[in-house]
């Protein structure tokens, strides 16, 4: 297990609506530090063409973890990200549903994904808009444990390239501040870790009870 290993398989997926490289190699060496039981969940809501899962995959074969990606499949399509999983080789289920109760117009078909299990590791980068993105802090959240963490992409005020991305729209208004309004309502009182490189992150903290 290594992160050069683990960066040769991150390429493999196309570069698309994902971190950068550098933000990848942070995301694996925050995550590798973690000693999560064996069979611990790992979840990434939002997985789009594979890059993120890859190295969560990575993380969740060498360390014992049970990985599983959930996503609708609105920005690619689900066979493209199965062909990238299956040739990596490594363990994943992928959950092609709703990421909650909200919704998705263009996939009218789909149901809300079942879920009842304990979270160690919630990637949130699913939709970043309203009212999608607070279904989500909302159903997946409090299912993370004690000592869990939960990882927030493009929470404002992030730094990439050694500059402030403020992402906002032409008129002055903050395109991602759903992210933040509910992220931080949803982890009140929860330990603030701080930035791994664009991603913010939780610490659900370890007296409190699931």
């Amino acid at each position: 297990m290594n992160l050069d290993e683990a960066m040769t398989i991150c390429r493999t997926a196309p570069a698309t609506y994902t971190l950068d490289e550098t933000n990848h190699a942070e995301l694996y060496n925050f995550l590798s530090k973690f000693n999560f039981p064996s069979g611990a969940r790992i979840v990434e809501l939002g997985c789009c063409a594979g890059r993120t899962s890859l190295i969560l995959a990575y993380l969740s074969k060498y360390k014992n973890w049970d990985f599983h990606a959930v996503d609708c499949f609105v920005l690619n399509a689900e066979h493209e990200y199965r062909q990238v999983m299956d040739n990596s080789k490594l363990p994943y289920t992928l959950h092609v549903n709703w990421t909650s109760s909200i919704t998705v117009p263009t996939k009218p078909t789909l149901t809300e994904v079942p879920w009842d299990a304990p979270i160690h590791f919630l990637f949130i980068d699913a939709s970043l808009n309203e009212p999608w993105f607070s279904g989500d802090c909302r159903k997946w959240i409090p299912f993370v444990v004690p000592g869990g963490i939960v990882a927030f992409d493009d929470w404002p005020g992030n730094i990439e390239n050694g500059a402030l991305v403020d992402n906002l729209f032409v008129d002055g208004t903050g395109a991602h501040d759903a992210i933040k309004i509910y992220g931080s309502q949803f982890t009140t009182n929860w330990i603030d870790l701080g930035w791994c490189g664009r991603v913010r992150i939780k610490q659900k903290p370890y007296d409190d009870a699931i």
